[in-house]
């Protein structure tokens, strides 16, 4: 899949809020943007297009972006190693 820079930069954007914001920011920033990308490039940001195993884990990633983890492989993280979500708001997103 190809995507143009701009598709690039919102979806690096939106992955990396949850580093440096809360899920209430990555919301903000999912739902301003989305509209911003192509239905192709959603479902990339959201599912990833290749597997990344660590340890015993296996994290979805988008091999376009340098291998970053697809959002749900961010949430999931959140969700549950570092508690910073809840299941709620996990599944919010993907009803957005």
């Amino acid at each position: 899949m190809t995507l143009t820079e701009t598709e690039k930069d919102i979806m690096v954007s939106i992955l990396r809020t949850m580093i440096y914001n809360n899920f209430k920011d990555l919301k903000v920033n999912f739902t301003e943007n989305k509209n911003k990308l192509s239905q192709d490039a959603i479902n990339l940001l959201l599912f990833g297009d290749s597997d990344l195993i660590q340890g015993n884990s296996t994290y979805r990633v988008i091999s376009v972006l340098e291998n970053r983890w697809c959002l749900k492989s961010i949430l999931y993280y959140h969700l549950h190693k570092t508690g910073k979500i809840t299941r709620e708001q996990y599944d919010s997103i993907f009803c957005i």
